[in-house]
């Protein structure tokens, strides 16, 4: 779930001296802005007991769940400390030693406090609590969760012990475990949320960074993928009239104006596909051009970048598909973020684009069929796209790495355009 942070900058206390009929508890307004900006205020009433229950009070970063409820936010870090043996990876895990929560299981690490980075926090957090010192590496994911009293933003970073041994000074227990074993203890739910990062994450990342034998024979008849081919395509090739085409193949590797990364809201390294679009990129030289972009962005928005070191690629279009885990049902968004990306696309007098499969892999979450459903939205903006602006010239090739992601997205496909 991606959300926009906002700043309590008043609170008007009730009137509990006026008569007031109807209410059985009084309520204070709170005057909200987005958090970095002076745009126009928001404004929520709370009563006093939630105000006191969610430790918010003018000065408070708070977010606005989806049922409306108004949840303290609070943004921490872990870290994915992990070592090999035996050529089996194993990962570090604590059970809480404290509060409601207690004997639940989590990856270490704690709050950011004022003026420190991510990482400084993390390396800090870790000395204090296991007293190591630790190498912070690539950023894994963000999860975003709401708990019953608050919103929890969690950075979670991959990590490497330095120097000495991970001694316990607040957890009550600690285990290395495997991947197979680490659904063998009781995880607290943002924590289980990064255990699927980690068991798709890496996967998605082995996918995404180069192609296999069999994919390159793919490229053969036609390397730069202008036209679609012959028995999935819409188009003949012609160059006058806009195509769509699906293929078995690598976004990343597509010789096209623009390629498009699947990020998230605040546009940093991650997994996956984004992952391998930043190493292809040059991570220093990308996430510079990320962070000079106001975020986090909304699901559903495109912005674009220069492509860097990604040479097949004149620009890199980033498009934040929803996360169908904590939002089941946020398919005008995945459309918004193919649609949107055309319209950059065209912004940016560029034709050519290739498209991952958006939202079709953790962030499918409880759908039937991720695959599916993002080749239906993709091929439903593409029609969209060309129907509000029809003499803009568009090359879309959707990309679908594995077999059986390909078959399915292929089944789909062929419902909107048939062989």
């Amino acid at each position: 779930m991606e959300v926009e942070v906002f700043e309590v900058v008043q609170i008007t206390e009730p009137d509990f001296g006026c008569e007031e009929t109807g209410r059985e508890k009084q309520k204070a307004l709170l005057k909200l802005i987005p958090d970095g900006s002076r745009e126009d205020a928001t404004y929520i009433e709370m009563t006093e007991e939630d105000l006191a229950k969610r430790g918010i009070s003018e000065g408070s970063k708070v977010v606005i769940a989806a049922n409306g409820d108004i949840l303290k936010y609070v943004r921490i870090v872990a870290a994915v400390i992990s070592e090999v043996g035996d050529d089996t990876e194993r990962f570090f895990a604590t059970a809480r030693g404290y509060g409601d929560y207690r004997g639940r299981w989590e990856f270490p690490g704690g709050k950011i406090e004022p003026g420190e980075t991510p990482q400084e926090a993390l390396v800090r957090e870790i000395r204090e609590e296991l007293t190591a010192e630790i190498e912070v590496g690539e950023l894994i994911r963000t999860i975003e969760y709401d708990y019953p009293e608050f919103h929890l933003s969690m950075d979670c970073f991959r990590a490497k012990v330095r120097s000495g041994a991970l001694v316990l000074r607040e957890a009550e227990e600690a285990r290395w475990l495997s991947k197979e074993e680490l659904d063998s203890v009781d995880w607290l739910p943002a924590d289980r949320e990064l255990i699927a990062a980690i068991m798709n994450g890496a996967e998605a990342a082995a996918n995404e960074s180069g192609s296999t034998e069999d994919e390159s024979e793919l490229f053969e008849e036609d390397p730069e993928k202008t036209a679609p081919s012959e028995d999935e395509g819409t188009g003949s090739g012609d160059k006058t009239v806009s195509t769509i085409t699906l293929l078995h193949a690598s976004a990343v590797e597509q010789h096209a104006d623009a390629i498009v990364n699947a990020a998230n809201r605040n546009l940093w390294a991650g997994g996956g596909i984004c992952g391998a679009i930043f190493q292809a990129a040059g991570y220093s030289e990308l996430t510079a051009a990320c962070s000079a972009i106001r975020t986090p962005l909304w699901d559903g928005e495109a912005v674009i970048t220069p492509a860097f070191a990604l040479k097949n690629a004149k620009a890199i279009i980033h498009a934040v598909g929803p996360d169908f885990n904590r939002r089941p049902k946020a398919f005008r968004e995945l459309f918004d973020a193919y649609y949107n990306s055309l319209v950059v696309l065209k912004d940016n007098d560029l034709h050519s684009i290739s498209f991952p499969l958006i939202s079709s892999g953790i962030y499918g979450g409880q759908l039937e069929n991720p695959t599916a459903e993002s080749t239906k939205q993709c091929c439903l903006a593409y029609r969209k796209f060309t129907e509000d602006f029809p003499e803009y010239i568009v090359d879309v090739r959707l990309c679908a790495y594995g077999s059986q992601q390909y078959a399915d997205a292929k089944s789909e496909f062929s419902v909107y355009f048939p062989q």
